[in-house]
C-alpha cells in the first residue's frame, strides 16, 4: 500500500507543479482589464473626460483625439452594471473628471450580465455582480478562464506578437503594434465577413423586437442613481449612441430602435443631460470594422467630432 502511494505521488506531484504554476502565471498577465486600470491609476489626476460603454465605444472612441485628457474605461460586452461600478471605483481618485460619456446603445436598457466575460472584468477590475459569482471561478482563474482559454492566452503569449500592446486577449484583427495608450486600442482595417447580408442580419437581431426586458426597471434606476451621483459631484454625464454602418441600422427593428431613442430622450430631459445620437451618422464603409464597430481610422474620425463638439459644450458652461 505505501508503495502504492509512494508511486501515485510520483506520478501526481508532477501534475499537481504544473497546475498551480500555471494558476500563478494566470494571475500575473496582462489583460485588457489590467491594462485599463494600470493606465487609469497613473493618470487618475489628469483625466477630464471618462468614456464607458461596450464594444463599440471600446474601439470606436479614441481618447488621444480628445484636447481635453480622456480616458477610456469601456470594455467589450460591458453593460451599464458595469459601467457605473467600475467608475464609482476609481471617481473620488479622479480629481479632475469634468464629463463622463454614458454610451447606450438599443439593448443597453434590456441586459446587466455579459455571460463569460464577467469573470474576466472581475479578475482586472474586482467587481462582480451582485455578489454571485461562483466558488471555484472567484478563487481559481484556472477555472474561471478555463482551461481552453487559459491556453490560448498562453499561446498568444508565447507568440512574441504582443511584446507592445501586452493585452494578451486580444487577436489579430486588433493593432498590436501600438501599446494601449489612455486605455485605448482598436481594430485594423475591414473585415469582409463582418459586412455580409447574413452577419448583419445575425447582428442585429434578425429584424426582431427584443420586447421590454424584465430587468429594465431596474437597470433604469441604477443608471439614474448613477447620473445623480456625477452631478452632485459637478461632473456632467453625456448620454451616447455610437454610429453603426447603414446596412446594419436599417436591419434593426424600428420599433425597438424608436423606444431606446425615446427612453434616452426622456433621461435626458429629466437630468437636463444631452443624448449625442450618432447612431446614423454617415461614415463610410471602409470606417468600419464590421457593420457596427468602427476601426482604427473611423474612430480617429468620430472622436474628432465629439471632441469637437465637447470643447463647445465646454466653452458655454
Amino acid at each position: 500500500m505505501k508503495k502504492f502511494i509512494k508511486y501515485l505521488l510520483y506520478f501526481t506531484l508532477p501534475i499537481v507543479l504544473v497546475i498551480v504554476a500555471f494558476e500563478i502565471y494566470l494571475r500575473q498577465i496582462d489583460t485588457t482589464y489590467t491594462e485599463k486600470e494600470k493606465g487609469i491609476l497613473q493618470k487618475a489626476k489628469e483625466i477630464k473626460v471618462l468614456i464607458l460603454g461596450n464594444s463599440r465605444a471600446t474601439l470606436g472612441i479614441d481618447p488621444n483625439q480628445f484636447e481635453l485628457y480622456a480616458y477610456n474605461l469601456a470594455n467589450v460586452a460591458q453593460p451599464l452594471y458595469y459601467d457605473k461600478r467600475i467608475a464609482l471605483k476609481y471617481l473620488d481618485q479622479l480629481s479632475h473628471l469634468k464629463y463622463v460619456f454614458i454610451t447606450v446603445d438599443c439593448g443597453s436598457l434590456n441586459y446587466s450580465r455579459m455571460d463569460s466575460r464577467e469573470i474576466w472584468s472581475y479578475y482586472g477590475n474586482g467587481i462582480e455582480y451582485k455578489n454571485e459569482m461562483a466558488f471555484f471561478p472567484k478563487y481559481s482563474y484556472l477555472n474561471g478562464y478555463s482551461t481552453s482559454i487559459a491556453l490560448k492566452l498562453l499561446k498568444n503569449d508565447l507568440s512574441g506578437k504582443y511584446k507592445i500592446i501586452k493585452a494578451i486577449d486580444l487577436d489579430n484583427d486588433h493593432d498590436l503594434s501600438k501599446p494601449i495608450v489612455k486605455g485605448y486600442f482598436g481594430y485594423k482595417g475591414t473585415r469582409e465577413e463582418g459586412m455580409t447580408p447574413a452577419h448583419i442580419f445575425n447582428r442585429a437581431g434578425k429584424g426582431l423586437d427584443e420586447g421590454i426586458s424584465p430587468e429594465k426597471k431596474e437597470i433604469l434606476s441604477d443608471l439614474e442613481d448613477f447620473i445623480r451621483l456625477l452631478k452632485t459631484k459637478n461632473i456632467t454625464p453625456i448620454l451616447l449612441t455610437m454610429p453603426c454602418h447603414q446596412d446594419y441600422v436599417k436591419a434593426l427593428n424600428k420599433n425597438m430602435v424608436k423606444r431606446a431613442e425615446s427612453d434616452y430622450q426622456k433621461l435626458a430631459l429629466k437630468y437636463q443631460l444631452e443624448y449625442w445620437n450618432y447612431l446614423q451618422y454617415p461614415m463610410k464603409r471602409n470606417d468600419f470594422h464590421d457593420c457596427d464597430h468602427l476601426n482604427l481610422k473611423g474612430a480617429e474620425k468620430f472622436s474628432k467630432v465629439l471632441t469637437q463638439r465637447l470643447m463647445q459644450k465646454a466653452k458655454q458652461q
